[in-house]
């Protein structure tokens, strides 16, 4: 999905383009075509004097983060390229994980973890939540879980120390952007 936005500051316009669901698979014919389109696209617009401020990709970004190298995979054959396509800086990538981005095998690595956390968390008040959700253990398992997709994004420079949740600052444009773990 393609949404380009525009959020106006007083005296600032910033733009960005939201890419959303992409499922991304290694081989998959029909997502080259959809791919080297959206390169075609994204080209013409940039050629046409549309000049986005940041590219968001949120969720799901593989559609299966257990394949192997499906995150290297997704790197090199659509995100760098539509980085180009955009004459974009890995700085300008905003990252979110999604449910696809969970793998299914360290999810099945961490079943007697999970059991620990979810009684943890039954056990606890709601006022507690956010207390639990930053603690060691419940840490280590959202970092395990979707581990693929926090090495991509410190590969574009963001490290979500926090795996619950990243904000994203831009400074210059006096825009912030939050991404938490769906």
């Amino acid at each position: 999905m393609l949404d380009q936005r525009k959020f106006s500051h007083p005296g600032e316009i910033v733009q960005f383009i939201h890419l959303t669901d992409l499922h991304y698979r290694n081989d998959h014919p029909f997502q080259k075509a959809l791919t080297d389109a959206l390169i075609i696209d994204l080209q013409g617009q940039v050629a046409s004097g549309i000049s986005p401020d940041f590219l968001v990709l949120s969720g799901d970004l593989v559609n299966n983060p257990d394949d192997p190298g499906i995150y290297q995979e997704f790197d090199t054959h659509f995100l760098r390229p539509v980085l180009t396509a955009l004459n974009f800086r890995p700085a300008q990538v905003i990252l979110c994980p999604g449910n696809h981005d969970v793998s299914h095998k360290a999810v099945a690595e961490w079943t007697d973890q999970r059991s620990q956390l979810k009684a943890d968390l039954a056990a606890r008040s709601s006022t507690d939540l956010g207390g639990f959700l930053k603690s060691g253990p419940m840490q280590s398992y959202l970092k395990a879980i979707s581990s693929g997709f926090y090495s991509l994004a410190q590969k574009y420079g963001a490290s979500w120390s926090d795996p619950a949740a990243h904000v994203y600052s831009f400074e210059d444009q006096k825009v912030s952007f939050v991404a938490r773990q769906k």
